[in-house]
C-alpha cells in the first residue's frame, strides 16, 4: 500500500470541503508556521564570539585555548 503525500495546496483544497471554517483557519496557520524558516540557534553564539574576538583578542585566545583543553580532556 502506497502512502499519499499531499502538497499544501491540495490539502487546503480538500479542507475547504469541511464545514468548520475555524478548523480550516487553524490548519492554514499551522501550515504557514511550518513553512517559515527556522532561525539558526548558533547565530547568537556566533555573534557573541565575533564580538569577543574583535573587542578583546587576548580573552578570545584564552577562551579558545580553554575550549581546546576541555575537548582534549573529554576525549581522553
Amino acid at each position: 500500500m502506497k502512502s499519499k503525500i499531499l502538497s499544501n495546496s491540495i490539502l487546503l483544497e480538500k479542507l475547504k470541503k469541511f464545514p468548520n471554517r475555524k478548523f480550516i483557519q487553524k490548519c492554514q496557520q499551522k501550515l504557514d508556521a511550518y513553512k517559515k524558516p527556522k532561525p539558526n540557534p548558533l547565530n547568537w553564539f556566533n555573534h557573541f564570539v565575533d564580538y569577543i574576538e574583535n573587542t578583546d583578542s587576548n580573552l578570545y585566545n584564552q577562551a579558545c585555548e580553554y575550549a581546546d583543553n576541555k575537548e582534549k580532556q573529554e576525549n581522553e
